[in-house]
């Protein structure tokens, strides 16, 4: 099985969240890609036939701390 998350382009949306050193960020705006997107994760066969998605989710973290949040992998 394979985990792949991807960041999706959205228009921009009004949700603020505390960053993880407590600062008021918008949720929706990833600093990797210095734009605003939504963060979607799954699960594939090595065919990349999909097995499961996740909801979409604001982009402001990371695709592995997504998985671990989703409770997708054996990382504590």
């Amino acid at each position: 099985m394979i985990l792949d998350g991807k960041l999706l382009d959205t228009a921009r949306l009004t949700e603020t969240t505390a960053s993880v050193k407590g600062d008021t960020i918008d949720a929706w705006h990833s600093e990797k890609h210095c734009d605003f997107s939504a963060n979607v994760q799954a699960v594939m066969h090595p065919d990349g036939l999909p097995v499961w998605t996740s909801n979409v989710m604001p982009g402001h973290l990371h695709d592995l701390t997504r998985a671990q949040e989703l409770d997708v992998t054996d990382t504590p």
